[in-house]
């Protein structure tokens, strides 16, 4: 959740002094959303005395999200085709960027978005 609060509570007109968004603009809506889509069943998503509070973020991102205006991060391209054998490199040597969902498991099974934005196993 830390790239979450960096992206949604960075700038001037972001207020996040409750602990969560007032407002969500298109880089917001790209970081949450995913979020909560693949969270909204654990901890804290399903805590019963935040979870009102995370759903309503959510249904704000997702209100920036359909407004149709561009998002101000650009879609990134699919990654190139791998070798087969990929799971036998070491990623971290060979600086492989993260998916366009912020994964790896589609390169290698065992393997995870660090925070750089590179696989690691």
């Amino acid at each position: 959740m830390n790239n979450f609060t960096r992206v949604c509570c960075d700038e001037p007109d972001e207020d996040c002094s409750t602990g969560y968004p007032a407002t969500c603009n298109q880089d917001c809506a790209l970081e949450y959303i995913p979020l909560y889509q693949s969270c909204s069943n654990v901890a804290p998503f399903n805590n019963p005395e935040i979870a009102p509070n995370l759903e309503g973020t959510f249904d704000m991102c997702e209100g920036a999200r359909q407004s149709g205006i561009s998002p101000s991060r650009p879609t990134l391209p699919p990654p190139p085709p791998l070798p087969a054998n990929m799971c036998d490199i070491n990623p971290s040597i060979m600086n492989i960027n993260c998916d366009s969902d912020n994964q790896c498991q589609s390169y290698c099974p065992d393997w995870y978005c660090h925070s750089s934005g590179y696989c690691e196993d």
